[in-house]
């Protein structure tokens, strides 16, 4: 129990955790300081029966005291709170279901009545998993594989796809300037349909709506799906020979899983990656998406050997803006 273990912890007694319904496991031990090595992660626990109190209002970063006049809501009926993830529009509160027993629709009502947001819902089902180790901060990727891990466990998309690893190409299409323009849409779906390998496209229902009459006319080799959850992206991202796509984040994720990606716009906010040979521009050109492609496939569908690992940090990024903002700070 906690209340026992923190004391001891506190005076720097090692401490060894067992299961007693397995009684020959060595169980947990836990110590003031450990050799860190390879091993960031130390430990990993979940708990289920947890729910999300969603909350969405335009601007609500720049609405003074959002937060502490929706805390203090729950605070009014007795209510503790696990997590508070929040966004620019967007803030989420996660409860133990047992706090909100006989009190949430009152909850939801007071939510309405003080913070009149465009949207508030509970959402039940939610498990906490909790990452402990020393060090993660400072070690990139770390979060990049905990989502992985748990996409790879949860997610059966190439299965269901009957898709397997490095077999295909994967496509995203979602932005304005290419959903929105029939030519420069049209040159990138003739692009997908002349490559070597496959390409799995999700495709937005209203970009689905808009190519109604290209539909009966593409072929198979491009093959357009449904959108798909994001454990499912990932994995496909993952898996994929080359990623072609519009999207901002992917390309980064693209770099993250080591697969090359071909970006269908006509300039990108992730310039390093173009400069490292991760990533090349393309624009909507079919002859020019068919090029970037193929120089990548010329090289094995792999990224360059010599490229750098620290494009994004080294996990030190706080104490150096630090020591520029206040050299003498110590």
């Amino acid at each position: 129990h906690e209340e026992a273990i923190f004391p001891v912890y506190k005076e720097r007694i090692p401490i060894n955790i067992r299961n007693t319904n397995v009684p020959d496991n060595p169980g947990t031990l836990i110590v003031h300081k450990r050799d860190v090595g390879r091993n960031i992660v130390a430990g990993i626990a979940g708990k289920r029966n947890f729910s999300l109190i969603f909350i969405e209002k335009l601007l609500m970063n720049r609405e003074i005291g959002f937060g502490r006049r929706l805390f203090g809501i729950l605070e009014s009926f007795g209510v503790s709170f696990e997590h508070a993830p929040t966004g620019i529009d967007t803030m989420s509160v996660i409860v133990q279901d047992s706090q909100l027993e006989g009190k949430a629709p009152a909850i939801l009502e007071e939510i309405q009545h003080i913070l009149a947001p465009d949207r508030v819902e509970i959402k039940k089902g939610f498990a906490l998993i909790a990452t402990v180790g020393e060090g993660m901060a400072y070690k990139t990727g770390i979060a990049a594989r905990l989502f992985t891990a748990l996409a790879e466990e949860k997610s059966s998309i190439l299965e269901t796809l009957e898709l397997k690893p490095k077999s295909y190409y994967l496509g995203t299409v979602h932005r304005q300037e290419n959903t929105d323009d029939t030519r420069r849409l049209k040159s990138i779906l003739t692009a997908m349909q002349s490559t070597p390998w496959p390409v799995i496209l999700p495709l937005h229902p209203r970009t689905r709506k808009n190519l109604a009459d290209e539909l009966p006319r593409i072929k198979k080799t491009l093959r357009i799906i449904d959108p798909v959850p994001y454990l499912d992206m990932l994995i496909l991202e993952k898996n994929a020979r080359v990623i072609l796509t519009d999207s901002g984040g992917v390309q980064k994720e693209a770099y993250w899983f080591k697969v090359p990606c071909v970006t269908m716009r006509d300039e990108t906010e992730w310039v390093e990656l173009v400069d490292a040979g991760c990533n090349r521009l393309a624009g909507a050109d079919r002859d020019a998406i068919l090029s970037a492609l193929g120089a990548f496939e010329d090289a094995g569908a792999a990224l360059p050997e010599n490229r750098p690992t620290d494009l994004y940090g080294d996990g030190h990024s706080a104490e150096k803006i630090v020591n520029i903002l206040a050299p003498d700070a110590g």
